[in-house]
């Protein structure tokens, strides 16, 4: 039998640390857990509510924006730019010139194609009033004020259940896998011993038979 005397003592207390065997047994329990959550095929339900969460179902249509915007710091700022481009003035130029946004600013403003929850509220709610070749009016968010330009907009369909179901089924048991390591962490107790060096745990010698 395979015993470990304690390896380092401090006033009224002693400490254990566990034996190779003992790591290599969890570690092959741990491992057996994960591998029988991840190898479990999921159901129909799981698969069919995945999509739904991640598509909002089979007939949800989703509107994508394509739209350009100038960033500044202050209101007056983007009133200003708003006058400018209501005499005529050049939305990307005035966004090459003025914008803080550093990634598209340089690119006359253009966001290109996103979805509204990929943007902050204020941003969004903008947008979804707007119609294609409007500009705002200028919008505060926690970025600073922005004047936006909507260039499009499309419906976007969700991809057919069927043709997604493989996918889906990878990634609901990444998700259980997932959520079995973090249970088990949640678990877990871990005590510390003050006084042990990290050096013993290389150390065979101090392993009894």
């Amino acid at each position: 039998m395979i015993r470990q005397t304690a390896v380092a003592r401090t006033p009224g207390r002693s400490a254990r640390l566990p034996t190779a065997l003992e790591v290599e047994k969890r570690a092959y329990l741990a491992g057996s857990v994960l591998e029988k959550v991840a190898s479990a095929e999921p159901t129909e339900d799981e698969l069919k509510a995945a999509y739904d969460q991640a598509f909002g179902g089979q007939n949800a249509e989703r509107q994508e924006y394509n739209a350009a915007h100038i960033l500044v710091k202050t209101k007056e700022e983007a009133e200003a730019i708003e006058k400018q481009l209501k005499e005529g003035a050049d939305f990307g130029a005035l966004a090459a010139e003025k914008s803080t946004d550093p990634t598209s600013g340089p690119n006359k403003g253009d966001l290109g194609w996103f979805q509204p929850d990929q943007m902050v509220a204020p941003f969004a709610d903008a947008l979804k009033a707007m119609k294609k070749g409007d500009v705002s009016q200028p919008v505060e968010t926690q970025f600073g004020w922005h004047v936006i330009k909507l260039i499009d907009q499309r419906a976007v369909v969700p991809p057919k259940f069927d043709e997604v179901k493989d996918q889906i089924a990878v990634q609901v048991r990444r998700d259980k896998v997932q959520a079995a390591i973090e249970a088990r962490v949640a678990e877990s107790k871990v005590e510390k011993t003050e006084g042990l060096s990290p050096d013993l745990l290389n150390k065979t010698d101090i392993l009894g038979n």
